[in-house]
């Protein structure tokens, strides 16, 4: 798995450092194994393999200005950054008892992981052992709704799909050198 991870990120560094050099500059160095264990501790779960290997490709983006986001569902999240986001929505919550609503699905589950971070909108993998062969699929925590799911079958799903994109030229490059992501679907 780490080596077919490692030539997905190959395809997205060239496309990136090709037309949006900036925005291949946000990627962080790999992540420790010191530093995804503190993640998983910090979760109290493993990680899949896809995105451990992912993570010791680039731990994220580092990107203050935020405007960086090459993916079309935000910014990738480093080990530490995840362990945050995960940790304040169980804690929202938990205090407010939004997955306890009555007809609508749960509004976040603490088997998701999340891996990128738009404004409060994260993509996540559910590690759900319930969901049986749909364990490890891409869905979204909304802010404001109830998870979106069928995303994709596992992170790695979602990274290829990432990497035809950008190798297929489906985005744009704006005016200030900013990157934008098509982010329909292609037909399988």
């Amino acid at each position: 798995m780490s080596d077919a991870i490692h030539e997905l990120w190959q395809r997205i560094e060239r496309v990136l450092e090709q037309h949006a050099p900036e925005t291949a500059a946000t990627l962080a160095p790999p992540a420790t194994d010191q530093e995804i264990d503190a993640l998983e501790a910090a979760i109290s779960q493993a990680l899949p393999a896809d995105i451990r290997a992912s993570l010791r490709m680039h731990n994220g983006q580092c990107d203050p200005s935020r405007c960086h986001a090459f993916c079309g569902e935000g910014m990738l999240l480093a080990t530490s950054e995840i362990a945050d986001r995960w940790k304040m929505v169980t804690e929202i919550d938990e205090d407010n008892r939004f997955s306890a609503a009555p007809d609508q699905g749960p509004w976040w589950k603490k088997t998701c992981i999340p891996f990128t971070d738009a404004e409060g909108n994260m993509l996540c993998v559910d590690m759900d052992p319930s969901l049986g062969s749909r364990t490890g699929e891409v869905v979204c925590h909304v802010h404001d709704s109830k998870i979106e799911r069928g995303l994709g079958a596992s992170y790695q799903s979602w990274l290829t799909s990432l990497a035809e994109r950008l190798d297929a030229g489906r985005f744009r490059i704006d005016d200030y050198g900013y990157l934008w992501l098509d982010t329909k679907v292609l037909p399988k």
